[in-house]
């Protein structure tokens, strides 16, 4: 593979020793040795496997193959309820991340509502409606703890990126992490600046209230939701007594940052939760609507070991880079790639075990040049090249699916 061989490229002898003591050369094939996905007795026949590729609309960017794939699971819902007589409980959307999660929950609220929607189902996910995760709400709690207590610099630098993530700029922006109180402070709007010194003098929902007109959180519509909920939630909290914004941070802390928006439909409503959380579960019907997972950790910091300083530096953080593969770090760097791409390779065989009866699956299309080149650097990039690549016969009448496969999409459905 790519990979094999920029490990084989490690022109430092004892690096590329211990690259090969630990048998990292073939520690994926050996992995997967033994992975055979065989049937059991008690199995019905039938079933359903949709993939399908998407073309990118911008070549320079990686998510625009996206609202096509969006327009396609929305229908397909509808399809599955109203022409497959699923019920919406059968129906289950696994994802990466818990953002992920959030935006598909708000994407197929709307869709319900326009004239296109044939039907209506409830939206359950536990980890993606925590309040807590909502920009709207860690906003309003950076705000509260700023003002109990201006000396708190972390406070109002979580204050001033939230609100720069309210008004869509750039985190990359310096000014956001600036720990000057008076340049952070010209970075919020000028009505929290003049009323700081005054909003503690009401109580906690008063508070909140006056920072939600401040700071136009009822604008932020896609936060509306959670808005509420915390709303409630600090109305409940004051019934108990002039509850000081003290004790409610404190009662966040401990409790309340573990509440939930309620469940819309929970009896039967179609579930939406990570890939992590389905392990050892099994559904009617999985989605998986973005299959584009990196197979490679490509930013952040790694430790690595460092026997050479005179200080006594044990250990030294490295940014992670391709930089590193000809460098004395180059051990932990093809290590971190590794486990990285093992990661994204059980997240898959997770998400592709899941289902009892049909699975439906999304992915963005390889451009034109990785294509030629067989680069593959996504879970996108594989499952295109291994579906195009001819397929060993194996037992148990195992298909070659690729004779299935036209440019964009496999569909095998059993009878």
């Amino acid at each position: 593979s790519h990979f094999n061989d920029e490990m084989q490229e490690v022109a430092n002898p004892s690096i590329h020793q211990r690259l090969a003591a630990a048998g990292y050369f073939h520690i994926i094939s050996d992995a997967y040795t033994d992975a055979i996905q065989d049937a059991p007795a008690s199995a019905k026949e039938g079933g359903i496997i949709d993939i399908r590729f998407f073309e990118q609309a911008e070549s320079r960017s990686t998510s625009s193959w996206r609202p096509e794939a969006e327009d396609r699971l929305c229908a397909l819902i509808d399809e599955l309820i109203v022409d497959r007589k699923f019920d919406p409980a059968q129906i289950t959307l696994l994802t990466r991340k818990n953002s992920d999660s959030r935006y598909l929950i708000d994407l197929l609220l709307q869709y319900q509502q326009t004239p296109a929607s044939r039907t209506r189902y409830g939206l359950v996910s536990t980890d993606a409606l925590v309040v807590n995760n909502s920009p709207a709400i860690q906003l309003l709690l950076a705000g509260l703890r700023y003002l109990v207590n201006e000396k708190d610099s972390l406070a109002l630098a979580e204050l001033v990126q939230a609100n720069a993530i309210r008004l869509k700029l750039s985190l990359n922006n310096i000014d956001w992490y600036r720990t000057e109180t008076n340049h952070a402070l010209q970075q919020l709007p000028e009505a929290f600046r003049h009323k700081r010194k005054f909003l503690l003098q009401g109580g906690l929902y008063e508070c909140v209230e006056e920072l939600i007109s401040i700071f136009s959180i009822d604008e932020w519509t896609s936060e509306q939701a959670y808005t509420l909920a915390f709303r409630d939630l600090v109305n409940k909290f004051s019934h108990r007594g002039k509850a000081a914004i003290r004790e409610f941070l404190l009662w966040w802390e401990e409790e309340g940052q573990e509440k939930a928006l309620p469940s819309s439909s929970a009896i039967n409503a179609i579930q939406v939760m990570t890939i992590h959380k389905s392990k050892g579960l099994a559904f009617d019907v999985v989605i998986i609507p973005y299959a584009d997972w990196e197979l490679d950790n490509k930013k952040g910091l790694l430790w690595c070991d460092w026997k050479d300083s005179p200080e006594g530096i044990t250990v030294v953080p490295v940014n992670i880079s391709a930089k590193m593969a000809q460098t004395s770090f180059a051990y932990e760097y093809f290590e971190e790639r590794l486990m990285s791409r093992m990661d994204a390779l059980n997240m898959l065989y997770v998400a592709l075990t899941r289902t009892r009866q049909a699975m439906y699956l999304m992915a963005p299309k390889p451009s034109a040049s990785k294509e030629s080149k067989g680069s593959i650097s996504t879970i996108a990039d594989l499952l295109y090249t291994s579906l195009h690549s001819a397929l060993p016969p194996r037992e148990r009448a195992v298909t070659d699916f690729s004779t299935q496969l036209n440019d964009q999409a496999l569909l095998v459905e059993g009878e």
